[in-house]
């Protein structure tokens, strides 16, 4: 959630950074990983990972020379380049020149809510010989190492899988059962048939039809209803069905994509809505998230602090109350960027992997390392860089500090006049003011800004004023050409 964020006030971690970023970033937790501070709510639209919010920038999850791309390469990406009108992120220090009179020149520092683990100041930290559980320390002040079984399971909303149905590959042993966890019923196993209509089915799917669960094969390219004695046992009373292989994985369809992840999917009826969800354990959790939070050739030591981070953050979600039953966490950057194992094609073509070797040895070193606080896990957010001052949270252990380590690079943005009088009806800009909150470069975040036009003023919060413009943190000044 990537950098990655949760439903408070918004993250954004390395790894994640698109067209979702300027919406994200408003959130908490997720390449380097943002994560968010967010209220407790059931929908993880708001909530979650800013890592996420990276994420979706970042594009291809294998480049062409066959790395690993996370939001974090996406970053350096754009801040290394030169937008047309100054658009896009310049990489150097210095205020930002305006290009043409009225227009505003914005000059930055960090990416996302800056609360908890910096990114960079983690590889800034690992670099400079810190453990993992230095770093970790450092940015959740007060909080203390503790265990947590890698063996757990999680239960993980798939989000982008919206049409109401569990639509699965087919392969050998695929089954299939039912259970009501709110009443601890739990149905027997049923295998599906290896052949229906005289053909063998390419795709199954469960949905609902007629206040009823369905099981549906393809064959011969269109559905089949398939319904045996064992089938409408299992079905029965179920509020989750359950589909598991043989071999541990199972591939999701959405769209033209399917997502192989390790361990089981579920469809699951939220009042009469089928959510779909992974359940696998927190080992194959974090070799996912990890991976598409930080840069996997970033620093052994550095890539540990954000496996300890996320394995605390989503055992924090996993402990908490908020959420439906029939979920622990979600897979985007509301919460923490979690995509599987890899992508393919639905007729078996590899497109992409999410599981590297260096973050897989990340997780196994901190094997069962969380950070707690009074005896729970710590509600460890974090974003992919802090500016250089860190962000007071909403707990304790989330203090506003000098961070020397983080040393991303300051980035320029020009808001056009014209963007500026068709988002607050000022006329011609004119002058700038702010408010800030006296913690790091320019005199701190920036709190409000009040921009006075030929024809009007208006005052806005440093957030909002971020957002519209597609800001990458509150920590900016500017000037009027």
């Amino acid at each position: 959630m990537s950098l990655a964020s949760r439903r408070r006030q918004g993250r954004a971690s390395v790894a994640v950074v698109a067209a979702s970023l300027v919406l994200s970033l408003g959130l908490a937790g997720g390449s380097p990983a943002v994560a968010a501070e967010r209220p407790p709510a059931a929908d993880p639209s708001g909530a979650g990972a800013e890592a996420a919010v990276l994420g979706g920038l970042r594009g291809p999850a294998v480049g062409p020379d066959g790395s690993a791309e996370t939001a974090v390469d996406a970053l350096a990406a754009d801040a290394t380049a030169a937008g047309a009108g100054g658009s896009a992120a310049a990489r150097g220090a210095g205020d930002a020149a305006p290009a043409a009179a009225g227009d505003l020149a914005v000059t930055g520092r960090g990416f996302g809510h800056g609360i908890g683990l910096s990114q960079y100041g983690a590889k800034g930290r690992a670099e400079a010989g810190k453990t993992a559980q230095q770093i970790v320390q450092a940015y959740y002040w007060g909080t203390s190492a503790g265990t947590a079984s890698d063996a757990r399971a999680i239960d993980v909303w798939l989000t982008a899988d919206t049409d109401g149905a569990l639509n699965v590959v087919r392969e050998a042993g695929l089954r299939l059962r039912g259970s009501n966890p709110a009443k601890g019923v739990t149905r027997s196993l049923v295998t599906l048939p290896a052949t229906v209509s005289g053909a063998t089915p390419d795709r199954w799917r469960v949905k609902r039809a007629s206040g009823a669960w369905r099981v549906q094969a393809r064959a011969k390219g269109a559905w089949v209803n398939v319904s045996t004695a064992a089938i409408r046992a299992t079905l029965s009373g179920a509020t989750r069905v359950t589909v598991t292989s043989a071999d541990g994985t199972v591939r999701n369809v959405v769209g033209s994509t399917a997502r192989q992840y390790r361990g089981k999917l579920s469809a699951n009826l939220d009042q009469r809505t089928v959510r779909v969800t992974a359940t696998t354990t927190f080992t194959h959790y974090l070799r996912s998230v990890v991976p598409s939070e930080m840069p996997t050739y970033w620093h052994a030591q550095a890539l540990g602090a954000q496996a300890i981070a996320a394995r605390t953050y989503a055992s924090y979600e996993r402990a908490s109350s908020y959420r439906p039953w029939w979920y622990d966490t979600c897979d985007s950057a509301s919460c923490q960027v979690f995509r599987g194992e890899a992508d393919y094609t639905t007729s078996g073509s590899l497109v992409a992997t999410y599981v590297w070797s260096a973050t897989n040895k990340a997780v196994a070193a901190t094997a069962g390392q969380v950070r707690t606080y009074g005896g729970k896990p710590a509600f460890t957010q974090f974003s992919a860089s802090n500016g250089g001052y860190t962000v007071k949270g909403s707990q304790p252990y989330l203090r506003a500090f000098a961070d020397p380590y983080d040393e991303f690079d300051v980035w320029k943005r020009t808001v056009t006049a014209s963007q500026v009088a068709a988002a607050y009806g000022i006329g011609t800009l004119r002058t700038v003011t702010f408010t800030r909150d006296g913690k790091g470069a320019y005199g701190g975040r920036v709190k409000t800004i009040t921009l006075t036009g030929s024809s009007g003023t208006r005052t806005v919060t440093g957030d909002s004023f971020r957002i519209t413009f597609g800001l990458l943190s509150t920590l900016f000044t500017a000037k009027v050409g």
